[in-house]
């Protein structure tokens, strides 16, 4: 007997609930352009009186509480939201053994916090055009960035470094939240019913690959490959996007400067190239802090001074390096239970998205059709986000970002929001694997529930 697939429970907000709770919206956007734009870098009154921190505080205590926002049991029927919560577990039992309790602890502050964004996203985010907003929210915010710091594209031939977000700074890390935000643009430009707002979003999608183009980095440019050839794969106009791969390799030809093309060109010969084999030599090294500590690892936030005890130098000498992968640091400073973790939240995460969309498109209780591809659209372009995040984050120490939470949060709610629009939930907790049939039809109740919630994600929502 084959085991079942767990399914997340459905919920959909009523009319009622979406007005009720439109003002917790507004204030996610906020807590969101906050969290990543960082205007008190800019503004020193903003930091002065603590807006970054008072404004999310404010936000998580009304929507731990408040009425027609989506059920906690709903979210953690989800089994990312349950890995994430494990996540968290993971990092908080590494401080006790932590040769520093300090950096375990700031570690895990930090993860808390970004697990409250989480906790926020995923409740307020119940309609279509919520989630929009978010996309326009994140495309904005990485936009200001970009004009608060125009030498990245302007200047391709240097390697800037962006004033901002932390998580965001150095160019590599900028890079890799584009390749994260960029098939979210592209769903806007393909979603946007003006011709001004797809030209807005197109504009933005160059945008993106300029700023990649000019951060030089390796990395991106690998994401960004994934991204594309899944995308062409997923898509039903294959003849269509491969003149879209073109497009972007023409625009990679005339932008590109030299020496990004150098540093693309040791991708090939990374063997010899000194950036490369650093790496190549902090994940052997993350891989014997994993065996000699499988169960919790050296302790969250501890890797570089771990790095800095296993390779010292014959004469004494050492010194500190991060692992430049997200999931060799989670494997040194979590061990083996963190990197299980992590990559159920990531790749799961990817699986669970590609399967909702399949049920939507194999289903029989169906929704007029352009209902249908639009979700189903929106879900394989998220499930390219992922995709983007996953490889650009192999080669970038970002397990401990917002990137994962948000992301994961959006698929969520993405999920939630296009099964219980498109009625398709299925009547139970669980259904067996996809032999190939069709699904059954679903219950009356069900498909009422997924009428209602058209009705609502097509409403205006602000």
């Amino acid at each position: 007997m084959r085991r079942p697939v767990a399914v997340p429970e459905v919920w959909s907000p009523s009319e009622t609930d979406v007005r009720r709770t439109r003002i917790y919206y507004g204030w996610l956007l906020l807590v969101i352009a906050m969290e990543y734009a960082r205007p008190g870098e800019f503004v020193p009154v903003i930091a002065a009186i603590k807006l970054p921190t008072l404004i999310p505080l404010i936000l998580l205590v009304a929507v731990l509480v408040a009425p027609g926002l989506r059920p906690f049991k709903a979210i953690f029927t989800d089994r990312t939201a349950r890995w994430i919560v494990l996540y968290l577990a993971l990092v908080l039992l590494s401080i006790p053994i932590a040769e520093v309790t300090v950096y375990a602890t700031d570690t895990f502050n930090s993860v808390f916090a970004h697990f409250t964004l989480f906790l926020m996203i995923a409740r307020v985010t119940t309609t279509l055009p919520r989630l929009h907003g978010i996309f326009l929210v994140l495309f904005a915010s990485h936009m200001f960035a970009l004009a608060m710091n125009p030498d990245v594209i302007l200047n391709p031939n240097v390697r800037s470094y962006v004033r901002g977000a932390p998580f965001l700074g150095d160019g590599n890390d900028f890079s890799l939240s584009l390749c994260i935000l960029m098939p979210m643009v592209i769903y806007l430009a393909q979603a946007a019913r003006s011709r001004f707002m797809r030209a807005a979003a197109w504009a933005g999608v160059l945008a993106i690959i300029l700023a990649i183009i000019g951060t030089q980095s390796r990395g991106a440019a690998l994401a960004g490959c994934a991204v594309m050839g899944f995308l062409w794969l997923t898509s039903k106009k294959k003849a269509a996007s491969l003149m879209g791969i073109g497009v972007v390799a023409a625009i990679i030809v005339a932008f590109g400067s030299q020496a990004y093309f150098e540093r693309l060109g040791t991708i090939r010969h990374y063997q010899s190239e000194g950036s490369a084999q650093a790496r190549v030599g902090a994940w052997k090294i993350a891989t014997r802090m994993a065996l000699a500590n499988p169960l919790l690892g050296v302790g969250a936030g501890h890797f570089p001074m771990a790095y800095a005890d296993l390779n010292r130098h014959p004469g004494g000498g050492s010194r500190w390096m991060t692992a430049h992968s997200m999931y060799f640091l989670v494997l040194g400073e979590l061990g083996f239970p963190g990197l299980i973790a992590y990559c159920a939240i990531v790749f799961g995460g990817i699986r669970a998205t590609l399967m909702a969309r399949r049920r939507l498109l194999l289903s029989e209780a169906r929704p007029p059709p352009d209902t249908i591809d639009a979700h189903a659209r929106l879900l394989s372009l998220l499930a390219a986000s992922s995709i983007g995040f996953a490889v650009a984050g192999a080669f970038l120490s970002v397990a401990y970002y917002p990137h994962v939470f948000v992301l994961s949060a959006i698929l969520i709610s993405a999920r939630s929001i296009a099964l219980a629009t498109s009625a398709v939930a299925g009547s139970g907790r669980t259904e067996h694997k996809t032999t190939g049939r069709r699904p059954r039809a679903y219950s009356g109740r069900i498909q009422r529930r997924g009428a209602r919630a058209i009705k609502a994600a097509t409403s205006e929502d602000s």
